[in-house]
């Protein structure tokens, strides 16, 4: 879904009640909820997480919140369904008690093994 705006906006993989308000510093936009409590993992799942980050772009943000299986499967949907080549995603750092962003670029190449 194209936006008027070029302001990014932030999704959360998993909203389980924890404070958000420092991801908010990174978008003048609503945070998007990916999904919400607890969610069993399943086809159902990943269907409707993709639909949810539909709108995704490179100049959006991904809070890697919750279960790593949820994040993983939030990074492996824009990889795959949204085409999106590099992703910026909100890492909690407890002990600065902030969201730092960082940078996942393209595609790992590994070495050929022998």
């Amino acid at each position: 879904m194209p936006r008027s705006d070029n302001a990014p906006r932030v999704y959360v993989t998993n909203y389980a009640g924890h404070d958000l308000s420092d991801a908010e510093r990174y978008t003048s936009l609503p945070l998007v909820l990916v999904t919400e409590g607890y969610v069993p993992f399943s086809d159902q799942t990943a269907y409707a997480m993709a639909q949810k980050l539909r709108g995704f772009t490179e100049h959006d943000y991904l809070v890697l919140s919750g279960s790593s299986a949820l994040a993983a499967l939030a990074v492996a949907i824009l990889k795959e369904t949204n085409k999106i080549r590099s992703i910026n995603v909100l890492v909690y750092k407890a002990a600065h008690n902030q969201y730092t962003a960082h940078r996942i670029n393209g595609k790992i190449h590994l070495p050929e093994s022998s």
